[in-house]
C-alpha cells in the first residue's frame, strides 16, 4: 500500500485522483525513489536531489538537463494541484524505468520544537543496506527499523554493519563531535544525503575540525555530541543513543545548525521554476 497525502498525484504526465495510486504506482524493493521537502510551495535544493536520482540511473550530462525540466515542471504542478505549502514528496521512475515517472505528496513527521530543544533517543540495529550509495526501497530493512523505533520509543535507528561499524539512519546520517573535531562516516559506507552534503560543505567553508572515518559502535562512550541529519528532520541533536547520554547544547552545534538554517532561507529566497 502506497503511503500518499494530498488529493491528486501525478503519473507520466498525467494527474489522477489520490484514490488510484495503488494501481498506478509501483511500491516493491529496489525501486529507486528520492524524497524532498517543500517549504511555502518551494521545494528545497531541488536541483541537488534530482541530479541525485538521475545520476543514479547513469546518465550523462546531456540526458540529466533533457530529463530535469519535465520532472521539475511535474513537481510544481503537483505543489500547486494539491494547494499545499509544505510537505515531503516522494518521487521515482515506476520499475526503475526513465520513461516513466510518478510523483505524489507522502505523509511526513518533523521533528517538535521539544524535540530540537531537549534532543532525541536512538537505537542501534544490526542491519546493512545492499548499495548503501543508493537510495532504493529495501523493504525488510525499512520494516525491521520501523518495528525497533515503535517498540523502543526512540526518533531513529542507526544501522550497524558486520563489522561493528556505525554507518547511516534508517531515514538518515549520523555526526559526533568529540573534542570539537565533527565526525561522520566515510560516503563508502552510506547514502549520500543531500543535508550531509550540504552539511559536509559548511563544515569546510567555515573552518571546522572536520573527518570522515569508519566509526566503530564501541566508540559511543567517547563522544561528547552526536546529531543526524535528513530532509525531514534538518539537523537534530540526540539526547542519548542506546544507554549512553549526549550533549544536546553544544556550542559548536547550534552554530552548525544557524548556519544551515540560514542555507536553508537562502535556498528558498533564490529559488526560481526554471
Amino acid at each position: 500500500m502506497i503511503h500518499s497525502a494530498g488529493a491528486y498525484f501525478v503519473s507520466n504526465n498525467e494527474f489522477f485522483p489520490l484514490n488510484r495510486i495503488d494501481q498506478c504506482i509501483e511500491d516493491k524493493n529496489d525501486i529507486i525513489y528520492e524524497v524532498i521537502r517543500f517549504i511555502e510551495g518551494k521545494p528545497l535544493f531541488l536541483k541537488d536531489h534530482l541530479n541525485r536520482f538521475l545520476h543514479t540511473f547513469h546518465f550523462n550530462q546531456e540526458d540529466i538537463k533533457k530529463h530535469r525540466s519535465p520532472l521539475i515542471e511535474n513537481i510544481r504542478l503537483l505543489i500547486e494541484k494539491n494547494n499545499i505549502a509544505e510537505g515531503n514528496i516522494r518521487f521515482q521512475f515506476n520499475n526503475n524505468d526513465a520513461h516513466s515517472f510518478c510523483a505524489w505528496i507522502i505523509p511526513h513527521r518533523y521533528p517538535s520544537v521539544d524535540q530540537y530543544k531537549k534532543g532525541v533517543g536512538l537505537k542501534s540495529y544490526y542491519a546493512e543496506r545492499q548499495e548503501p550509495r543508493i537510495k532504493a526501497r529495501d523493504i525488510k530493512l525499512r520494516d525491521g527499523a520501523d518495528q525497533i523505533i515503535k517498540e523502543q520509543e526512540v526518533y531513529e535507528v542507526i544501522l550497524i554493519n558486520s563489522e561493528d561499524q556505525i554507518t547511516e539512519g534508517s531515514r538518515s546520517n549520523i555526526f559526533f563531535i568529540k573534542n570539537n573535531l565533527f565526525i561522520t562516516p566515510p560516503l563508502s559506507l552510506v547514502l549520500p544525503g543531500i543535508t550531509r552534503q550540504k552539511i559536509t560543505l559548511l563544515l569546510k567553508d567555515n573552518d571546522f575540525k572536520f573527518e570522515e572515518r569508519p566509526v566503530q559502535v564501541n566508540e559511543i562512550n567517547s563522544f561528547d555530541s552526536c546529531f543526524i541529519s535528513g530532509t525531514s528532520p534538518k539537523i537534530l541533536p540526540v539526547a542519548l543513543f542506546d544507554k549512553v547520554p549526549m550533549q544536546v547544547k553544544h556550542p559548536l552545534l547550534f552554530k552548525l545548525i544557524s548556519l544551515y538554517d540560514q542555507q536553508i532561507e537562502l535556498n528558498l529566497a533564490n529559488f526560481r521554476w526554471d
